[in-house]
């Protein structure tokens, strides 16, 4: 402000101006733009749908997945701070189709001290499972053939193992099953809202009580490894990620293992839901005969 100039006449004098530019822009000169309003602030968006019930959850992840029916999946994981540590990276494609679910997978896994990943690839039809071994385990692959069909009655010891690994794909093909499919010996502790990626996500975190769930088991085999677990650990927990269309995003699991063995972690992602995937038998000349 000049000296000797009144706080007061700096203030009279802009407003003067203001008013002779106005009156001056009333007398056939230019229009002037009036001022933009003031924009009002965006009501924020409406909650995300919350289950309270693992029933109500799996109902609504079922019915989106039926309508989807594809996607892409990308697992990391394996066993940390413990004597026997190891990382599994994985990667693959969903398919629910009316007849039964379809996966196709391949994972890598890394012994610790080891100097190269293990890699096994798996294609599981609603009626074919097909195994690619890793080089080197020790199953017999013959000359030129790269892939296994298991045949669901064999007697043999690794088409039985790849047999149980299929039934286990086909049975948790949908990530939500793992869950409801134990009953109320499974509830959600809590849910909040929580962006995964920058996508707006609910965020569940679930329990299931070993024990209970073993006890309430039909099937014989998962009822043996439901016991076999409940003698190290009482509950595994659980968070699973849905987005505003019901959609599974993520699945962590960190359990520790108890006695000394340190943490098992799997962390499954899923991406790419009604996008087009292609999951069918391997090249015939490079399956074995069976």
């Amino acid at each position: 402000m000049p000296p000797g100039v009144p706080a007061g006449s700096v203030s009279l004098s802009a407003l003067a101006l203001a008013v002779l530019v106005a009156l001056l822009a009333g007398c056939g000169g230019s229009p002037t733009t009036a001022a933009p309003a003031p924009q009002a602030t965006p009501a924020p968006p409406a909650p995300l749908a919350r289950y309270a019930t693992l029933t109500e959850l799996g109902a609504a992840t079922g019915a989106q997945m039926t309508a989807d029916r594809t996607a892409r999946i990308t697992v990391t994981g394996g066993t940390s701070g413990g004597p026997v540590q190891a990382s599994t990276t994985g990667d693959g494609a969903i398919s629910f189709d009316p007849v039964g679910p379809s996966m196709q997978i391949t994972e890598r896994v890394q012994p610790a001290g080891a100097p190269a990943p293990e890699e096994l690839s798996l294609v599981v039809l609603p009626d074919q499972v097909y195994v690619k071994p890793p080089a080197g385990a020790g199953i017999p692959v013959p000359p030129g053939k790269s892939w296994l069909r298991i045949q669901p009655n064999a007697t043999d010891p690794i088409s039985q193992q790849f047999a149980q690994l299929a039934q286990s794909v086909r049975a948790n093909a949908d990530p939500t099953r793992s869950f409801t499919q134990f009953g109320d010996a499974a509830t959600i502790v809590s849910s909040a809202e929580e962006p995964l990626d920058g996508v707006r996500a609910v965020r569940y975190q679930i329990r299931v009580d070993v024990a209970k769930a073993a006890a309430q088991e039909t099937d014989p085999a998962l009822k043996q490894q439901l016991q076999q677990t409940a003698q190290n650990m009482g509950t595994v927990d659980s968070a699973l990620w849905l987005d505003g269309r019901n959609r599974p995003l993520r699945v962590l699991l960190q359990q520790p293992l108890g006695a000394g063995q340190g943490t098992y972690t799997v962390d499954a992602r899923y991406r790419d839901w009604g996008q087009p995937v292609q999951i069918a038998p391997p090249p015939a000349d490079q399956i074995a005969p069976s």
